[in-house]
């Protein structure tokens, strides 16, 4: 995940599920706490969404890379 332009703006990453509900983020709002790496066991077959933002808005450039393990 890499920064945005300006101030060491972080790309959030967030994974839901099919009915949208948050399952895991790189972002914990409550410290302000940022990884840099996402991990999720997808324990069952079906649709996923992946949102991608840089924080407050800021604009920046990122990356998504998705790997698949049996």
């Amino acid at each position: 995940m890499c920064d945005g332009e300006g101030l060491n703006t972080k790309m959030i990453v967030n994974i839901y599920d099919r009915d949208k509900k948050l399952i895991v983020s790189n972002f914990t709002r409550r410290n302000k706490v940022f990884s840099e790496k996402l991990d999720f066991d997808c324990s069952a077959t079906g649709v996923y969404y992946i949102e991608s933002y840089f924080e407050d808005d800021n604009k920046g450039c990122g990356l998504n890379i998705l790997g698949y393990k049996k």
